[in-house]
This record gives C-alpha cells, sequence and structure tokens, in this order.
C-alpha cells in the first residue's frame, strides 16, 4: 500500500484484501458435499422428490393465465395424495371436527376454504379427484 493514498482508498484496499483472503481461504468440498446429500436424499426418497418437483411445477404453472388450470390441479392432486388419509378422516368425522372446534371456527374455517375454492378450484378438484379414486379403486372394509 502507499503511504500517499488518502483514508477512503486504504479502507478499500483492505476490504479487498479481506475479501480476497476470505475467498481464498474458502472450499469447494462443503457445497460438493451439500450437493451429494441433496442427490443421496433424491435417490433414497424418489417418490418424494418427484411430488418435490411436481408440487414447485404446479405452483409457477399457477402464476400464468394459460396454464394455471394446470398448475392447480398439479398441485390438488401432490396434496391429495399426501393428505389422503386425512382428509377422508376429516370427511367422515365433520361432526366431530365441528364439535372439537366449536362453531365460531368451524364457519371461519368454512369460509376460508370457500373462499379459496373460488379462487383456486381446481387445488380442491384435484385432491377430491385423488380421494375419490382411492375409495373407488381401495375401498375399505367396514368392521362390524
Amino acid at each position: 500500500m502507499d503511504s500517499n493514498q488518502p483514508p477512503e482508498d486504504k479502507d478499500a484496499e483492505k476490504k479487498k484484501i479481506t475479501f480476497g483472503s476470505f475467498r481464498s481461504s474458502r472450499s469447494d468440498e462443503p457445497q460438493k458435499d451439500r450437493l451429494q446429500q441433496l442427490f443421496a436424499f433424491a435417490k433414497d426418497n424418489t417418490r418424494d422428490t418427484i411430488g418435490y418437483v411436481l408440487l414447485l411445477l404446479g405452483i409457477l404453472l399457477m402464476f400464468f393465465p394459460v396454464t394455471s388450470i394446470i398448475g392447480s390441479l398439479i398441485v390438488g392432486i401432490i396434496f391429495g395424495l399426501y393428505f389422503i388419509d386425512e382428509l377422508i378422516d376429516a370427511f367422515r368425522n365433520y361432526a366431530s371436527l365441528i364439535e372439537e372446534h366449536g362453531p365460531i371456527k368451524s364457519v371461519i374455517f368454512g369460509g376460508t376454504l370457500l373462499a379459496l375454492f373460488f379462487r383456486a378450484p381446481f387445488v380442491f378438484v384435484g385432491a377430491a379427484l385423488i380421494v375419490g379414486l382411492k375409495l373407488l379403486l381401495f375401498p375399505e372394509k367396514k368392521q362390524e
């Protein structure tokens, strides 16, 4: 460094040196390790990885008017696949859910679902399609 430089130039040079030394001391090994972990997760959890990718694709498609129906249908199908048992249980025991949470919360929840249905109906159609298919293809036997 030259001692004839103004003080702000010395600070700027120090920052460059600090940044440069930080950058040179940083190894690419942690990033490679993270990438390998991501690929290992994707390999071990293929179903979940496909679900994540399709969910992301569906959300992205929902932003464009031409493909918003397809995107919301994809989101609904993925939602239905992952929460099928909870959805079936909620429909079968809706009276006990209303009792458990009270009428006020139930009306608020129902109104919110109705508003979401008006805004993105095919999310609900996709989830209902999956639930309906499961009930038709794999009916549960009633216990006597």
